[in-house]
């Protein structure tokens, strides 16, 4: 009996807290045990500035916004096999689909039974191929990629999903945005890590996300700085080369995605 009220009063204090709660997850695709679980995390450490991690790519978007943005620069011609730097490509571009190069170079190395990441190197490539383009024309493309946000009519419809070049445009996962609102609220220092080109990233975040957690209530939104993804040697003034993320701590301008300075 002893035993069965302590477990009684143990479980009543944890629902009282739920309850009593500010971290709010109010989305209607939540599932019922995640969502409680995550209300008693982000409540229990609310305030100590904790680091949260997260994948951008088919985690707070549905689908792929490196994807999308190489296949705007295919359609816009600012990418063809004609164009793409010498030694970038070990799979043969002789049918000039850049694409089907990308997907073949995708499924290469899967015959390695140890290997738990094979796309690594066809992300990597992704960026190595736009080896002569300033960020400002990635970013460029990127914002046509988004298509101001024209797929989250996807969610609800399916069977007409929004494509560029066969390649499904993403949107925002709206519990995805709730829950970065809810641990920005509760003062979680919160970071973005992808496999995707790190412009193409930035400007999405900073000008996609952020806005769509401000009009939830945050003031402060994910830092530039703090979003992390696959990035070249940048050609700078004097010839010097510059490494991405010590770039956007030290130029305010270039972490805010300033035209001037992207070209």
């Amino acid at each position: 009996m002893r035993f069965c009220f302590l477990a009684f009063i143990i479980f009543a204090t944890q629902s009282i807290s739920t309850a009593l709660s500010t971290v709010k997850l109010e989305e209607p695709g939540w599932n019922p045990f995640v969502k409680k679980r995550l209300i008693e995390i982000i409540e229990a450490k609310k305030g100590q500035k904790l680091p949260v991690v997260f994948d951008f790519d088919n985690t707070l978007v549905c689908r792929d916004i490196g994807e999308a943005t190489f296949a705007v620069m295919i359609r816009d011609g600012l990418l063809t096999a004609e164009n793409l730097p010498q030694g970038t490509t070990p799979i043969s571009v002789a049918s000039g689909d850049l694409m089907a190069v990308y997907q073949t170079y995708l499924e290469s190395s899967n015959h390695h039974v140890l290997d738990k990441a094979p796309y690594l190197n066809a992300y990597a490539w992704l960026v190595q191929i736009m080896a002569g383009l300033t960020p400002q024309q990635i970013v460029e493309k990127t914002s046509l990629a988004y298509q101001n946000g024209k797929a989250e009519h996807d969610m609800r419809h399916p069977e007409s999903w929004t494509h560029i070049e066969k390649t499904p445009v993403p949107y925002f996962y709206p519990e995805m945005v709730e829950l970065l609102g809810e641990l920005l609220k509760a003062d979680y220092d919160v970071w973005i890590i992808s496999a995707s080109n790190v412009w193409s990233v930035r400007w999405i975040v900073t000008q996609v996300l952020n806005k769509k957690l401000q009009e939830r209530g945050v003031s402060n939104g994910i830092k530039p700085q703090q979003i992390i993804g696959i990035s070249a040697l940048l050609h700078g003034p004097k010839e010097l080369l510059y490494k991405d993320p010590f770039l956007a701590i030290e130029n305010t301008q270039y972490a805010n995605l300033s035209a001037a300075v992207l070209s």
